[in-house]
């Protein structure tokens, strides 16, 4: 047992994200964040926000997190948003 079993925590590696199959007219991707560890949990959802320009990351009510899972569901947002800015600049290009 390592020192994230034993104090409760998941180690970031616990993290998934399942890509949800777009509607038609959906031009951005959305995610289902799940944490793995023993038994899935649903953490909540990522998609495109307009108003922000970006993809962000909506929990589910009851939800608590530590920096380490923060930090990788904000890193996942942040490649996202990347990819997804490269590709509209491709397309209008």
């Amino acid at each position: 047992m390592d020192k994230s079993e034993k104090r409760g925590f998941a180690p970031k590696s616990f993290l998934r994200f399942t890509a949800i199959e777009l509607g038609p007219g959906c031009e951005t991707s959305n995610w289902l964040v799940e944490i793995s560890y023993r038994t899935p949990i649903t953490l909540g959802m990522i998609w495109w926000h307009s108003p922000l320009g970006c993809y962000a990351f909506f929990p589910k009510p009851d939800t608590i997190y530590e920096t380490t899972c923060l930090r990788g569901i904000a890193n996942f947002c942040q490649r996202q948003t990347e990819t997804q800015r490269r590709m509209g600049k491709a397309k209008a290009g």
